[in-house]
């Protein structure tokens, strides 16, 4: 089993194809920029426009090169066609540029909640962490895993690239070491994990026993602590997500349909009705504002959670397709 350890920088440039090199700069917006959603049908990256309460969602460039991952900065993305590319266009010309080559092609990327990090797994069983995404990148750990087979599998990685964790099955595993997965928490099953900002502090929902777990300094402890339970709103709790400033947790419910938003820093929660049914938290721009949906067929729905009183709002979208 190999496990290659490492810092690696990496500055190969991708060719880039016809349809790239002759494309025209993003258009320059007059209106505030939330963030940008991959268009897979029609083969677009799409800009929401606006701010939360009165935004559209508007055509941005052509990407046509794989699938896009777009960062939570949304200003860069990975691309993962038959190799792993990073796609940035903060400075205004898409800049494409050659990550890494694995046998096989990548499966799924996970970013670190700064987004300046991102875990990526190969369909050959290989996971490799990213940092300084997206001005220097380097391949800072490489791990052959050997993955449980048939078990749908998604990973959490910390800002420092350090601390990294699977959910496989409902089980909550990381690294053992030896080129394999060992169990955190044996006992329960979880639904959704999420690092904390700038730590290897990781929360993990147990939708069995409606509680939110914490377990502090992953790479080091096993040990978790219940952060919030039925008390807070929990019901069946699925995805999570911090705000950037890692003073908000934010927990969809699935029996009740609700979104609960714990204030870590306060010790209180609150629940709302968003009357909608969250696929996850995606970050747009704000400290704790998030797009609950992937499709953007019709309209895309926004969670702002920025203020005292959390609120739903919708991206008007005139163009159907859908988005990851």
């Amino acid at each position: 089993m190999r496990t290659a350890l490492g810092l690696i920088r990496v500055i190969s440039i991708l060719l880039v194809p016809r349809w790239l090199a002759a494309a025209e700069q993003p258009a320059r917006f007059s209106q505030p920029v939330l963030g940008y959603v991959y268009d897979s049908s029609a083969g677009v990256v799409r800009v929401m426009l606006g701010v939360p309460g009165a935004a559209s969602l508007d055509p941005a460039f052509d990407w046509k090169d794989g699938a896009l991952s777009v960062s939570p900065g949304n200003t860069f993305g990975l691309a993962m066609g038959k190799s792993l590319a990073l796609a940035d266009w903060a400075g205004g010309p898409v800049r494409v540029r050659a990550l890494g080559t694995v046998e096989g092609s990548p499966a799924s990327v996970t970013w670190s909640p700064a987004g300046r990090t991102a875990a990526v797994a190969w369909e050959a069983g290989v996971v490799q962490v990213w940092t300084g995404l997206p001005d220097n990148p380097s391949l800072k750990t490489q791990l052959d895993l050997e993955l449980p087979a048939g078990a749908p599998i998604s990973f959490a990685v910390s800002d420092d690239g350090g601390a990294l964790a699977a959910l496989a099955g409902g089980s909550l595993m990381k690294p053992d070491g030896n080129g394999g997965l060992a169990p955190v928490d044996p006992d329960r099953t979880y639904s959704a994990i999420a690092f904390a900002p700038g730590s290897s502090d990781l929360a993990a929902s147990d939708p069995d026993d409606d509680q939110v777990a914490l377990f502090r300094d992953l790479g080091s402890s096993a040990a978790g602590a219940v952060l919030a339970g039925t008390a807070d709103g929990l019901a069946g709790p699925a995805a999570l997500a911090f705000s950037r400033d890692g003073r908000r947790l934010v927990v969809a419910n699935q029996r009740t349909g609700v979104i609960s938003v714990l204030d870590l820093g306060a010790g209180t929660s609150l629940t709302f009705d968003c009357q909608c049914q969250p696929e996850g938290f995606y970050p747009v721009r704000g400290n704790a504002v998030f797009r609950l949906n992937q499709s953007a067929k019709g309209n895309l729905t926004l969670l702002d959670a920025d203020g005292e009183a959390p609120r739903t709002v919708l991206v008007s979208a005139e163009v159907e397709g859908s988005a990851q």
